[in-house]
């Protein structure tokens, strides 16, 4: 609990200056049809609701299918693509319920510098360390 609450003051700090002129929300618990989704990080700017579903894992990981294992123990991990999966259809729902038109853009932000993954599909919506900065200045 606390790494994860490290990792997401670590993507505020580097967020600041990018997200400043967005409208941005943090820690929201979406409810619908009583099925619950919590998000890390909601951002707002130009129709398009960007869900952040911030990770501060450390270490090496890899996928085989679509379950995260950290390796070499090959402990299993919560597959952060499927729970922002749900949030994003937990949102579509809400948006499509109160008739507002947005495109809804989710992505899993890793944001440990010593964070690894392997055998990740190139077709997920993924953010690596390496990539935040470039990240955050296209938001």
């Amino acid at each position: 609990m606390k790494k994860g609450y490290e990792g997401e003051v670590r993507f505020d700090q580097l967020s600041e200056k990018s997200l400043n002129d967005k409208f941005v929300l943090n820690d929201l618990l979406l409810e619908m049809n009583h099925s619950y989704s919590q998000i890390d990080t909601l951002s707002i700017s130009d129709g398009v609701i960007h869900l952040l579903n911030i990770k501060n894992y450390e270490g090496d990981y890899h996928f085989k299918g679509d379950e995260l294992f950290r390796f070499p123990q090959e402990k299993e991990y919560h597959n952060p693509l499927l729970q922002l999966q749900r949030s994003a259809t937990i949102m579509r729902q809400i948006l499509h319920d109160i008739q507002e038109d947005y495109i809804v853009k989710p992505y899993a932000v890793f944001v440990n510098p010593q964070f690894t993954l392997y055998q990740a599909p190139l077709n997920q919506p993924i953010i690596y360390p390496t990539q935040l900065p470039r990240f955050l200045i296209a938001l």
